[in-house]
């Protein structure tokens, strides 16, 4: 199968979080399992080949962050000529399908000329889409109703989605994300410890981009109590953000910034808990790594979160904001040895759900059905066929 995804955040330009960690993982399988994968992204115009993924740079554009962009010309203009270009490129190479990830309305136009099936797999948050740009969320509304299909990792997110747009629930097929559970950690030789002289420390560990909506104020709030533990450090990784550079942290907090996929991982390896306090989570590609590295994972209880994080198995879920429910679950692992082990190997045992071989045949069944469903409407009069 001739597959294309199209994102602005596979771009190495942007902070893409969990959807471009979707798409490394997700494009790579599906080139092993022997299907034809295109990116097209923005970046420098140009192509190149990544482990058997071809990617199309198709110009550099901002993605949507805040209502201000509305009102800028250049930004509105970059952003249409954008959306033009990889309508354009994808009509040209005959795709037999295009994905396409909710968020920014890149797909608009393609839901409308239709050069093959396009499809929308939701990874956003209405809700802070709202708050920060409505008028963008009435737009990926719209292109939503308009794919051929769409998809989501949870059915939780699936039913907001339904309920928002106006979408029958049953027309969103339910794909958990998946993750290479047999290779994520085998070769990775880099010990970040060295690096950042975390020796002798035990480690807990946010890994994501250091915005409001991760919850870094409860982080760092959280910390405070621990600074008569000088074995403990909390430790943040990810790019950091006009609203992280605003807050005040202890001396047992480090932040490291954007850190490669190998620095990552060896994080991972080495902390002694994973922290993932958001106040809005779908799901969540950092703690399908931690569970795959076999770490207890303390959480928010909140959006898809529950389905990787189960209570007291091989986690301790908190009240979103809640400081104290943070502090007394890491107190009670970092106090317990031998729960803090159990937990993890539970984790451990627990990621074999997510083994992306088995994400991207369902995703691929997926497909087929949408373009066995485009081919029954042949010969008919030509309409779009939304979801309804």
């Amino acid at each position: 199968m001739k597959i294309c995804f199209l994102s602005v955040l596979y771009s190495d330009e942007v902070c893409g979080g969990g959807v471009k960690t979707y798409l490394y993982c997700l494009s790579r399988e599906l080139c092993r399992q022997g299907h034809s994968v295109t990116i097209v992204t923005s970046g420098k115009p140009g192509e190149h080949d990544d482990n058997g993924v071809h990617i199309i740079k198709i110009g550099n554009v901002e993605i949507f962050e805040n209502k201000r962009q509305l009102f800028s010309l250049a930004f509105l203009y970059k952003r249409l000529r954008y959306m033009v270009k990889a309508t354009n490129v994808i009509r040209r190479h005959g795709f037999d399908i295009v994905e396409v990830p909710e968020g920014g309305c890149e797909h608009l136009f393609l839901v409308f000329i239709k050069p093959c099936p396009v499809i929308t797999r939701l990874h956003g948050s209405v809700k802070y889409a709202k708050e920060s740009i409505g008028f963008v969320n009435m737009l990926e509304c719209l292109a939503l109703k308009k794919s051929d299909g769409c998809f989501s990792p949870i059915a939780g997110y699936a039913g907001i989605m339904a309920k928002e747009c106006g979408i029958s629930p049953e027309k969103i097929r339910i794909i958990p994300s998946g993750i290479d559970v047999n290779t994520l950690y085998k070769h990775n030789s880099h010990d970040i410890r060295d690096t950042y002289n975390l020796h002798n420390k035990r480690t807990i560990l946010f890994a994501g981009i250091m915005c409001a909506r991760k919850g870094i104020n409860v982080i760092s709030q959280a910390a405070e109590r621990f600074l008569e533990m000088p074995d403990i450090l909390f430790v943040l990784a990810g790019k950091d953000t006009p609203y992280s550079r605003s807050l005040q942290y202890p001396d047992n907090v480090v932040r490291l910034g954007e850190l490669s996929r190998e620095a990552l991982f060896s994080l991972y390896e080495q902390c002694a808990i994973l922290l993932a306090p958001s106040l809005d989570e779908i799901m969540s590609y950092t703690i399908l790594e931690a569970i795959a590295a076999g770490k207890a994972i303390v959480a928010s209880d909140v959006g898809g979160i529950p389905e990787l994080v189960i209570d007291n198995y091989n986690g301790i879920l908190f009240k979103p904001g809640d400081v104290d429910g943070l502090v007394n679950a890491l107190r009670r692992l970092l106090g317990d040895p031998g729960l803090l082990a159990s937990m993890g190997a539970r984790s451990k045992e627990l990621s074999k759900r997510y083994d992306i071989s088995k994400s991207a045949r369902a995703t691929v069944k997926f497909y087929e059905d949408i373009i066995s469903a485009k081919k029954e409407v042949r010969g008919r009069p030509q309409r779009d066929t939304p979801i309804t």
